[in-house]
């Protein structure tokens, strides 16, 4: 598993995680082929979210990469609240 790899497993843990903590039911998709990493589904409300984990990078001059999401997460309205 390379070092990219990695982080991006830590970031989803950590999305995973801080959605358990917000009252979420957390299910999250293993092929990697879904246009969304976790759906959330708040167990008070009903609600249900989509996210797409996205972890921060610097390139080597020091500034910070960013990151857009695809067209069809767009569509899916995903993202942090």
């Amino acid at each position: 598993m390379s070092y990219k790899h990695k982080k991006g497993v830590q970031a989803k843990l950590l999305a995973h995680h801080w959605l358990l903590e917000k009252g979420y039911q957390v299910l999250q998709e293993d092929t990697g082929q879904y246009p969304v990493d976790l759906v959330g589904i708040h167990l008070e409300s009903g609600r249900i979210r989509c996210f797409e984990v996205k972890t921060m990078a610097m390139r080597s001059n020091g500034t910070m990469i960013h990151r857009i999401f695809s067209e069809r997460c767009l569509w899916w309205n995903v993202g942090f609240p």
